[in-house]
């Protein structure tokens, strides 16, 4: 049972000069493809500096690539980017070590063709948006339509790093609209859309610290009376019936309604209901507010987004009228 050449130089049938290629060992196939596919990657999450854009939230889910056979695979080096275009050619077990052997390929000029046609496209989208923002009927499909820009320019310096890697002696392709322009748009119109706190006479002070961080993370200011987005909160808790000694707890609910003075609507209200125990009402309480904080930062956060995202494109989202 001797092992095939390939194992040991697989670059004496996939050329370095051609290909990046990757061999992985595992109990299972799946296990030694994912090996092989998974050490090809490497070379690029060490080198591709993804954006945590707060933005990417914004970011219209795509699949821009779909692999037409089962012999391609793609595999995820970032929140917003894929490998694309590995290809296993090579497969073995070995009786005499238990183990399977997998011969994984990514072609660069072939690969570095289908990222210049996304980095093209990604190009001509962001054109588009980025002139739709200067055009938008209001502030929020304005901020939202730029954050999208923004979310798809910081995607495509990823998919540059990509093909620079493949292709290092290739010019950079050029950019529709540079990062400057969208971020400085981007700010002053962030800075046009206000939020305001509206909590409950009975609600603890730490959930307004809450909610104030969860508009820091998007960047609207915070101003007192009428302002475009107006959050209402509360935190009720309860003691909850325990039947053991040793424990305490309490049955709380979290609620949030977000009223959206543009368009005169507001966001369904966001609600969590739990129970939480701890050994102490002090433990308890610590506990219960470590949640709610992840809630609101987490998602609701999200949902928010999500909101604006989808209700200032003409998207259907069900929100309820104000009267």
């Amino acid at each position: 049972d001797k092992n095939p050449s390939w194992i040991d130089t697989p670059h004496d049938m996939y050329p370095q000069e051609q290909y990046f290629t990757g061999v992985g060992t595992g109990d299972s196939r799946d296990a030694a493809e994912n090996n092989a596919i998974g050490s090809i990657a490497k070379i690029f999450q060490s080198q591709v500096r993804v954006s945590q854009s707060l933005q990417e939230a914004f970011l219209e889910t795509e699949n821009s690539f779909k692999s037409e056979s089962q012999m391609n695979r793609n595999t995820r080096i970032g929140s917003n980017l894929e490998l694309k275009n590995v290809k296993v050619q090579q497969s073995h077990f070995s009786s005499k070590d238990g183990l399977y052997y997998v011969l994984a390929t990514l072609d660069r000029l072939e690969t570095a063709g289908l990222y210049k046609d996304d980095i093209s496209k990604n190009n001509a989208s962001i054109s588009e948006t980025y002139l739709d923002a200067q055009n938008a009927p209001d502030k929020i499909k304005k901020y939202v339509l730029l954050s999208r820009a923004k979310a798809k320019y910081d995607q495509n310096q990823g998919l540059k790093e990509i093909y620079k890697i493949l292709m290092p002696t290739k010019a950079e392709i050029p950019e529709a609209v540079t990062g400057d322009e969208i971020n400085k748009e981007l700010n002053e119109a962030t800075e046009q859309i206000s939020a305001g706190l509206q909590p409950d006479a009975n609600c603890p002070p730490a959930v307004s610290d809450y909610i104030k961080e969860l508009i820091g993370k998007i960047g609207f200011p915070m101003k007192e009376g009428r302002t475009d987005f107006i959050f209402k909160y509360n935190l009720t808790l309860n003691p909850a019936e325990m039947n053991r000694s040793d424990m305490t707890g309490f049955n709380w609910k979290l609620t949030v309604e977000i009223i959206d003075n543009i368009s005169g609507s507001s966001m369904n209200a966001f609600n969590v209901d739990k129970r939480t125990l701890g050994i102490s009402e002090e433990q308890a309480k610590l506990k219960i507010m470590k949640s709610v904080q992840e809630e609101i930062t987490g998602s609701l956060y999200k949902k928010f987004i999500e909101y604006m995202a989808v209700s200032y494109t003409h998207l259907t989202l069900p929100t309820k009228r104000i009267v």
